[in-house]
């Protein structure tokens, strides 16, 4: 059986579409290499964008399931939804160390 088909292919498009955006992937890199877990203000103020902006963009990594979130009192904690996503983005900083 051919292991490259249209349904693996469209996913792994999709997968990189939500990585291929700035705040998107600086908001990954935080989650992978700083610490696991942030609520969306400790982003917003990582990140210097508006707590909109932020929240629009967690939306989008929750929908293709690359982040995931858990409720803490009011708090929604994100963290990376599956350790082959934290793998991906690890393998994608090495191969673009110069």
């Amino acid at each position: 059986m051919n292991a490259i088909n249209q349904s693996n292919t469209d996913n792994c498009l999709e997968v990189l579409k939500a990585l291929a955006h700035p705040i998107r992937i600086r908001i990954v890199e935080l989650l992978v290499f700083d610490k696991e877990e942030f609520a969306v203000g400790e982003i917003q103020e990582e990140l210097g964008e508006e707590q909109a902006v932020v929240s629009h963009q967690l939306g989008v990594l929750k929908t293709r399931g690359v982040v995931k979130f858990r409720k803490d009192g009011r708090s929604r904690l994100y963290s990376i939804a599956d350790d082959r996503y934290r793998k991906l983005v690890e393998t994608i900083y090495k191969c673009s160390k110069q």
